[in-house]
């Protein structure tokens, strides 16, 4: 089997591929890199080591790897650019986990090369992002040397700073411009502890992102969002830093909300700022603005998840008192897109917000502040959701992650709600039992496998011009904590949960045929 991505996995065991490369390929590799060998004969060698590099173990590809490094110095275009993606393929093998150990020999060296190759094609913009496949190979290099990047920081932001001030005048291959972010990135994450790193970085890279922004350069502005979100977190001192807090106006104004492709690395950028500083914000009469972006993304179909999660963020890091003003318009613009132009995807992120809420029960916000101020709006109302809307969705096919926190949120609702113990609720234990029960018993959809530690796939962008819309970077860290992290299995932490309640009180309160559902 063979694929482009992943070379040959498998072989005819008649063909022995191994002692053909050794026999014929190796010595190829092994001679002069400008001698008298032909550059296709060359070029032969490491496409064979491309195709096959699954076939040979570690140790044969530590030893050949300082050969296809050497070829990096070949004055023939096609040589040294089947040598730049040769060295990335290997160092990106799933099947063989290098380490640091292995390349840094040669990191130093072969990261000044790829600049140079990069640099050598010419000074334009269009000339210096021609060939993606050097910068690719510079970020699986910086992925894998990991934290001994820290060494190096200094020049590899220099040199990358450089090509992001040639580039952005004009922008003219998405790939190229994608993997200078993603080795920009690598370094950031790299600096993760280290404020001194931090302050570096943001002294080099500052103003060249201060022109993107203030240029509008559109293709740009997503991964900038993107490297600032990270850069702020990483700050460990109180309060966000008085950099930050200069640029958090301009990124509250309507106009950069209006390109698609900014707005789930804004969302992420506000998420940092309100886990950094949400009490500032509040005293800098900043939350109303940052509502009124929830307003705008809740009402659009084609963004409403990324407004959900703008709100996930507002009501984990603001203080209840600062939100309770605000918490009746915040379900009345959710209803009103309920009721006026309900979607799938809007009822699951809805439904996955109540349940996260359910699961936090912060002060001032637990599931009777969220069931009292819905029914504010309307008597019983949260009733009608549980029945039209929460209680269906328990029992479609979920993603073992969202099975958990819907299974953990709404056990909560039950068995930590006073409201769900009144007359005009106790109607709904059964039907919310049943669905619960039916969730527990569904197949799981299909999770995404495992990324493997280390591992990052690089995405490929689109070669035809630009599409103006987001690319996430791979290599940052930017996910947000998992509440529910020690809980591995939502069954017995449902069948725990409501036995605790069978044994407490309360119980009395539930019909007998909701209590006969009990476990």
């Amino acid at each position: 089997a063979y694929s482009l991505h992943a070379g040959v996995t498998e072989t005819n065991k008649y063909i022995d591929t191994v002692p053909v490369f050794v026999a014929n390929v190796l010595p190829d590799l092994q001679a002069p890199v400008d001698g008298a060998m032909e550059p296709i004969v060359k070029v032969a060698a490491l496409k064979y080591l491309l195709i096959f590099r699954n076939q040979l173990t570690k140790e044969q590809l530590l030893g050949v790897l300082p050969l296809v490094v050497q070829h990096l110095s070949s004055s023939n275009y096609v040589v040294y650019t089947y040598a730049a993606v040769c060295f990335e393929r290997i160092l990106s093998m799933r099947s063989i986990a290098f380490t640091k150990t292995d390349v840094q020999p040669f990191a130093e060296s072969v990261l000044g090369r790829l600049f140079v190759l990069i640099h050598q094609n010419g000074s334009t913009a269009e000339k210096i992002s021609e060939n993606d496949y050097l910068m690719k190979a510079v970020v699986r290099l910086l992925v894998v040397n990991r934290d001994a990047n820290v060494g190096l920081a200094g020049e590899v932001i220099n040199q990358l700073n450089k090509l992001l001030e040639i580039v952005h005048k004009n922008p003219s291959n998405p790939k190229f411009n994608h993997y200078v972010f993603e080795a920009l990135g690598t370094i950031i994450r790299n600096g993760k502890g280290n404020a001194q790193l931090l302050n570096q970085i943001e002294s080099m890279l500052f103003p060249t992102f201060q022109a993107i922004l203030q240029l509008d350069i559109t293709e740009f502005m997503p991964y900038v969002f993107q490297l600032l979100s990270q850069l702020l977190v990483y700050h460990t001192e109180p309060g966000i830093p008085p950099l930050y807090s200069q640029m958090l106006p301009p990124l509250l104004q309507f106009t950069v909300w209006e390109s698609h492709g900014n707005i789930p690395a804004l969302v992420s950028l506000l998420d940092a700022y309100l886990v950094k500083g949400a009490a500032q914000i509040v005293a800098n009469k900043q939350l109303t603005p940052i509502l009124g972006i929830y307003r705008k993304l809740i009402g659009s179909r084609m963004n409403d998840q990324h407004g959900f999660d703008l709100l996930s963020s507002i009501m984990d890091n603001v203080p209840a008192a600062d939100l309770f003003e605000y918490m009746t318009n915040i379900f009345f613009l959710i209803l009103t897109r309920l009721k006026s132009s309900r979607t799938p995807k809007f009822t699951y992120a809805f439904v996955r917000f109540l349940s996260m809420t359910f699961v936090l029960q912060r002060p001032g916000l637990s599931a009777d502040d969220i069931l009292g101020t819905v029914d504010s709006i309307q008597p019983l109302l949260f009733r009608d959701l549980l029945n039209s809307v929460i209680m269906p969705t328990l029992e479609e096919l979920l993603s073992p992650e969202d099975r958990r926190l819907l299974a953990v949120g709404f056990v909560t609702l039950l068995t930590k709600s006073q409201i769900m113990l009144t007359d005009g609720y106790l109607p709904c234990w059964n039907g919310l039992l049943t669905s619960l029960g039916s969730m527990l018993k569904q197949p799981l959809a299909q999770a995404p496998g495992a990324e493997l530690d280390g591992e990052v796939y690089l995405a490929d962008v689109e070669e035809a011009g630009y599409q103006v819309s987001y690319s996430r970077l791979t290599t940052l860290d930017r996910k947000r904590p998992d509440p529910l992290a020690a809980i591995q299995d939502a069954r017995p932490f449902v069948v725990q949960a409501l036995s605790q309640f069978k044994a407490s009180p309360a119980v009395a309160r539930i019909p007998p045929d909701a209590l006969a559902l009990f476990p």
